[in-house]
């Protein structure tokens, strides 16, 4: 077996010599080398010219990525100004059109007094008990009208 895996790398070697000969003596001929010479070149200028092709596209993806990155960032900056505005001052007004009497007065009465718990809301609008008021100034708070805040026990909601 090792003989003849010997044999064929030999008879491989051999056919590789056999070619590099031929070309040896090819390149003797003049005419044969100037045509190889010719060839490289043409084949060297059409290489070049695509590799500059392809880095000419490159630069301008690069010009074109630089471009949407400057945009992105402006998006950005605007984008969290737009958010620290409307933490600042949330639209309300739209939300505030769907509101009922009841949550509307809720509301507006919390505005009037700076904050409020449920017990105040229970006694100024006569629920019988708290429950019913939490549930109003939670939903307040949902619709994004109200913000909650806990202070020892209990929870005030202010506008």
């Amino acid at each position: 077996m090792a003989g003849k895996g010997n044999l064929s790398h030999e008879k491989e070697y051999m056919g590789l010599n056999k070619d590099l000969n031929i070309a040896v003596d090819r390149v003797k001929d003049p005419v044969a080398l100037a045509t190889m010479l010719y060839t490289i070149a043409n084949d060297r200028k059409s290489t070049n010219l695509l590799v500059g092709n392809v880095n000419a596209g490159i630069d301008n993806l690069n010009l074109k990525l630089d471009e949407l990155t400057g945009m992105v960032k402006i998006l950005i900056k605007q984008n969290e100004e737009l958010l620290k505005q409307l933490r600042r001052n949330p639209d309300r007004e739209g939300k505030e059109e769907f509101l009922s009497d009841k949550d509307s007065g809720i509301l507006n009465f919390a505005r009037k007094e700076g904050r409020v718990c449920a017990d105040d809301v229970k006694e100024k609008f006569g629920y019988k008990q708290k429950n019913g008021a939490c549930m109003r100034l939670n939903n307040l708070c949902k619709e994004g009208l109200l913000r909650k805040e806990y202070i020892g026990r209990k929870v005030y909601y202010m506008p």
